[in-house]
């Protein structure tokens, strides 16, 4: 009796560049990588591997990307990081730079530190409502810039209302 050596089976969009093996995935249209990959192919590198290791972790890797596993990591950025950045990128006067810290600490403790991605519109008109009302203890005492700021830019984009209400402190 012969033994018959057993094929291997193949994975679709696997090609091999030098000694490199790559899987190409074709996103559905729905899919969220599609704004990533605009000719919606995904296509990485397994680096140099056997075919037969070529075709596990190519076949890990599509599971991965159709299904989800495979996201870029979410940035999320607090008030203290933006002024962190903001505080050295130019000379300010130790009260422009406390009188912004005030305003920071205002908005964590009215928002329990919410994300910058996060901020809304209405959350921007409760935050500046909440800085104006007079039980609150934190009327123009603490930061007239920045509510003064608030009404003009809390409605724009978010990176923009930030920046602006920073500014307002300079």
């Amino acid at each position: 009796m012969e033994q018959r050596e057993a094929k291997m089976a193949g994975l679709t969009g696997l090609f091999q560049r030098g000694s490199s093996y790559y899987p190409q995935v074709v996103l559905p249209l729905n899919h969220p990588l599609q704004k990533t990959y605009k000719n919606g192919k995904f296509v990485q590198s397994l680096g140099r591997c056997t075919y037969r290791d070529a075709i596990r972790d190519g076949t890990i890797k599509r599971a991965q990307v159709l299904y989800g596993a495979v996201q870029k990591p979410v940035v999320r950025h607090s008030l203290q990081d933006i002024h962190g950045k903001w505080k050295p990128s130019k000379a300010r006067s130790d009260d422009t730079v406390n009188a912004c810290l005030r305003a920071v600490r205002l908005y964590e403790e009215f928002t329990n530190n919410l994300p910058v991605e996060d901020l809304t519109r209405e959350l921007g008109g409760a935050f500046r409502t909440w800085l104006e009302h007079p039980d609150s203890g934190h009327r123009s005492v603490h930061h007239p810039a920045l509510a003064q700021a608030l009404p003009k830019v809390y409605g724009a984009p978010k990176a923009f209302a930030v920046a602006t209400a920073l500014q307002a402190c300079a």
